[in-house]
C-alpha cells in the first residue's frame, strides 16, 4: 500500500467518526428532524392546512409556488385529525369566498394598481374568526397533537 493511499483511508476513517460523532451530537439535542407540525397542535394544523391550500390556489400559475404549498397541504394531513368529509367543502367555499375579495392598496398607491394582495387574503382568512369557528366545528380535539397521538400508540409521528 503507498503512502498516500494509507493518508487517505486515515483521513476517511477520520472524517466518518467525526460526522458519526457530530450525528450523534446532534440528535441527542434535537431529535426530531422533519416538518415540526406533528408537535403543533391539530387546530393550528388545521388552520396551517387552510393557510397552505389558499396560496396554493392564489398562485396556481406559478408551478413552483402551487406545487410546494399544494405539497405541503397534502402533508398537513397526516398531522390532523379532523372531520375530512364534512370540512372540505366548507373549507374551500371559505377559501374562495377571501380569495374573491377586491382589495385595494392604503392610500391609493399607483404603483399598487395591479396587485391583488392574494397573499395578504391568506393571511386575512387564517386570522379569521370564520376559520376559527371551522377549527371548533371539524377538528375533534383542537389542543391534541399528532406527536402526543403518535406516544400514546408506541408509533413515530
Amino acid at each position: 500500500m503507498s503512502r498516500r493511499f494509507v493518508v487517505m483511508l486515515a483521513c476517511l476513517l477520520a472524517c466518518s467518526a467525526a460526522q458519526s460523532l457530530a450525528d450523534t451530537d446532534f440528535d441527542e439535542h434535537y431529535p426530531h428532524q422533519g416538518p415540526e407540525a406533528a408537535g403543533r397542535s391539530y387546530a393550528i394544523n388545521y388552520r396551517d392546512l387552510v393557510l397552505a391550500n389558499c396560496i396554493a390556489k392564489a398562485y396556481a400559475k406559478d408551478p413552483d409556488v402551487d406545487k410546494d404549498a399544494g405539497s405541503s397541504a397534502s402533508a398537513l394531513i397526516e398531522w390532523l385529525a379532523y372531520d375530512m368529509d364534512a370540512a372540505t367543502q366548507p373549507m374551500w367555499e371559505l377559501l374562495e369566498r377571501y380569495l374573491d375579495r377586491r382589495y385595494t392598496a392604503p392610500g391609493r398607491n399607483a404603483s399598487h394598481k395591479d396587485v391583488r394582495f392574494d397573499f395578504m387574503k391568506c393571511l386575512d382568512l387564517y386570522h379569521s374568526a370564520a376559520l376559527q369557528d371551522q377549527v371548533r366545528r371539524y377538528v375533534g380535539d383542537p389542543d391534541r397533537t399528532a406527536r402526543q397521538d403518535a406516544k400514546a400508540m408506541n408509533l413515530d409521528p
